[in-house]
């Protein structure tokens, strides 16, 4: 069976964190490698994107201690593989913007990228 859906997202300030876990939005987790060729060789990059709902400080605090460090993120996908994304050498980086728009109905949270580049392909288990 092939699900394609991310069930679980997992974090770790490298080099000697225990991976914790992120609450976010189902069904918004979305991971995506491209790989091209530069004259150094191949670069392979990793973007993970997903949506965490409501603004809260403790988000923002988890999230704003999680900004340019160097870090490693434990994805599970719907087929129960394990995509480990980030080392010691060549960790993962990650982005967001915090959103509350104004509209009834409308996105109340953050959304969330976490970038990776590296000369090798991250690890599937």
């Amino acid at each position: 069976m092939s699900v394609g859906i991310i069930t679980k997202i997992e974090h770790r300030i490298l080099p000697d964190g225990v991976f914790a876990e992120f609450s976010f939005t189902g069904f918004s987790g979305t991971i995506l490698k491209t790989t091209a060729q530069t004259p150094a060789g191949t670069i392979h990059e990793t973007t993970i994107r997903l949506k965490i709902p409501e603004v809260q400080s403790v988000i923002t605090n988890l999230l704003d201690g999680l900004l340019h460090r160097k870090a490693q993120y434990q994805i599970t996908d719907g087929n129960g593989k394990i995509h480990l994304v980030g080392d010691d050498s060549y960790p993962a980086r990650l982005e967001y913007v915090q959103g509350l728009d104004g509209q009834p109905g409308s996105w109340n949270g953050y959304t969330v990228t976490i970038n990776h580049k590296s000369p090798v392909s991250y690890t599937i288990s």
